[in-house]
């Protein structure tokens, strides 16, 4: 299952008040809350598995809550509201039986598959480096995860703005706990935790606002309080499971 915005195509992180209903002939087969996920082919999304009663046409209804989530720019006044989707799924065992799939035996080897490209639904890739807004300030790597921090200029000083994602593909991590001290000649100037946020050039990130101006010299250190709470398969398995402090000096 995927959630996104229709406009921008930026994948939404619902925490809470998703479930899943599926009913063939007016019928309940099934009712479940799905699993937060992460797939090397798919990114980040929604998924469980679900036993049907044989081939035939079913109706699924996906219900969401709304996003609780800080959220800027032109999503600031989307998503408050829950919201009810329909469809209806033609299903066969002998099409399910044809879907091609491949073993890897790569265990221990650096990499990831690629993306799935016949996707009906956008992909959780957070922006390439440059083209997020603000001022870069460094990039680290953390337990299998690379993290962007950025300088978002304010009133009375920046706003720091962490974005993690995975290495290879890009995907947004979701549902982590994070923090940040900025140290200048050896003295914090802030030191504090960071809040999850969504906007359409940022999409998914860590925020929060400083009373600092981010200087040349600074040093940034980025602490990962609580590692992504989601379930990870397809590859994603082990994977930032163990994530060390990231320091970075602004330049």
């Amino acid at each position: 299952i995927g959630v996104w915005d229709g406009e921008s195509g930026r994948v939404l992180p619902i925490r809470s008040g998703l479930s899943v209903t599926v009913e063939q002939d007016g019928e309940e087969v099934d009712s479940r809350t799905p699993w937060t996920m992460l797939s090397q082919n798919m990114g980040f999304h929604y998924g469980d598995n679900v036993g049907l009663n044989g081939d035939g046409t079913y109706t699924v209804t996906v219900e969401t809550g709304g996003l609780s989530i800080d959220r800027r720019g032109d999503f600031a006044d989307k998503f408050g509201d829950p919201a009810t989707a329909q469809f209806e799924w033609e299903y066969s065992a002998s099409a399910r039986d044809e879907i091609a799939f491949r073993r890897l035996d790569n265990a221990g080897d650096t990499g990831a598959v690629s993306p799935m490209s016949d996707m009906m639904m956008p992909l959780s890739i957070a922006p390439p480096e440059d083209e997020l807004p603000g001022r870069v300030l460094g990039t680290g790597e953390s337990g299998d995860a690379r993290l962007v921090a950025t300088a978002i200029e304010g009133d009375g000083g920046d706003s720091l703005a962490v974005s993690p994602r995975t290495p290879y593909n890009r995907y947004v991590l979701p549902q982590m706990a994070l923090s940040a001290t900025i140290t200048r000649a050896g003295k914090p100037v802030f030191d504090g935790p960071l809040s999850p946020a969504l906007d359409p050039q940022r999409g998914y990130h860590y925020r929060t606002e400083t009373d600092a101006v981010v200087e040349s010299g600074d040093e940034v250190t980025i602490t990962v309080d609580s590692i992504p709470q989601i379930s990870r398969h397809e590859g994603y398995e082990t994977a930032f499971l163990s994530m060390p402090d990231v320091t970075m000096t602004v330049e």
